[in-house]
Order: C-alpha cells, then structure tokens, then sequence
C-alpha cells in the first residue's frame, strides 16, 4: 500500500473533478503489489499520468510544470559566488533575503546531487524555518518548486526531516482558507518533491476532497 500514497494527490484531483474525467482513476490508481517489477512500473504510469496532466489544459490550475518553472530562476551564479551566498549570517536575514538566497543556491545546485542535509547549509536552513511562517503562500510554493533541485532522497535524515515537516506544519495551518485548485496546486507540490506519502497535509487534504469534491 505505501506503494501508492505518493499518489494520492492525484486521487483527490479525481475526486475533485470527477465530473467528465472519470478516465483519470484509470490513469492514477496504482495496483497494490509489494513487487519491485510491478512497482518499477507503477511510478512510470504515475509519472506519466502526471505528464499527461501537464499538458492538459483543464489542469494548468492545479498542476505543477517542472519544466516551465526554471523560466523564474536566475542566472546561474559562479563558484565564487555560491561560496560567498553560503557563508553568510542568515540569522539576521529576512524572509525576502532568505527566499533570494535560496532560489540563488539551490539552482547552482541543480544537477549537482548536493544534499540539501548538509551540514554547510545549517545557517540557511534553520533560518528558512525561522522565517516561513512569514513567507506569503507563493514564496512558499517558489521554495517548494526548489526542492525538487537537490539530492533529497532520505526523506527521514533527521535534519532535512525537521525542514519538510515545517514545510507540513505550514500547509496544514494554511489550507483551510485554501481554494480547491490551491489546495490541488499545494499537493502537486508535495508530489514533486517525493514526500506526498509521508505528508500530513496530503492526507488531510485527500480526505477533504474525498468528503468535499465540489467544495
């Protein structure tokens, strides 16, 4: 079963628009199964029910394009000048700061398998913790767009677990005021970052969807 729930996200899109799109739980469900065949080929039709998603225009609301967002980044910056962003006193930096410096390290890091866990980054992260109950429901959804950059494939190394469940924490505090296609968007997120499963948020909000669906 743990084999699905990084899809339950798009379980509770099915729910939501179950009106004219009742093909797409053929597309999401995933078969319950312990093989590693079987679950080899459950992440591909995942990923690929995601990539037909991206290219429908019914779910440009509420569907994350990996591809489209590197359009925002900046300009890749210098070794140097990486150095120089991670040894700053992020103490002392804002939530706008934080938020610049961020998206500046984390797409020098892209394709680099650099663990967001690291040690180097202690200053950076516990200051993004600090700060997000500060950050507007964009600047947190342009950090989460970022996670996807890194090596973050232990989602339980206990320093980059105290990063993502702040991450929770703050969806679950927010969502309630959330629409249904920014509540979609949000999960869609976590989808991306590979942490839909271990979410509390997600479920909270597929349980809403599947009570809910119009609302």
């Amino acid at each position: 079963m743990n084999q699905t729930l990084s899809r339950l996200a798009f379980v509770g899109r099915a729910f939501a628009n179950n009106c004219g799109r009742r093909n797409a739980f053929a597309q999401i469900w995933p078969k319950f199964s312990s093989s590693s065949t079987l679950s080899s080929h459950v992440n591909y039709e995942n990923n690929n029910a995601h990539s037909v998603m991206v290219k429908d225009p019914g779910y440009q609301a509420t569907v994350v394009n990996p591809n489209a967002s590197a359009v925002n980044w900046p300009t890749a910056i210098t070794a140097q000048q990486y150095h120089a962003l991670i040894s700053q006193d992020f103490s002392v930096k804002t939530a706008d700061e934080v938020l610049k410096a961020f998206t500046a390290i984390s797409s020098y890091a892209a394709g680099k398998d650099y663990l967001l866990a690291d040690t180097m980054y202690d200053g950076l992260r516990d200051r993004l913790i600090g700060v997000l109950p500060q950050m507007t429901d964009q600047q947190l959804l342009s950090i989460f767009t970022l996670i996807p950059l890194w090596d973050t494939k232990d989602a339980k190394n206990p320093v980059y677990y105290r990063l993502w469940s702040e991450f929770d924490q703050q969806c679950i505090e927010r969502h309630r005021r959330w629409t249904l296609n920014k509540l979609l968007l949000f999960m869609d997120h976590w989808y991306l970052m590979r942490l839909s499963r271990l979410s509390n948020f997600v479920w909270m909000g597929v349980r809403k969807l599947a009570r809910k669906p119009s609302r």
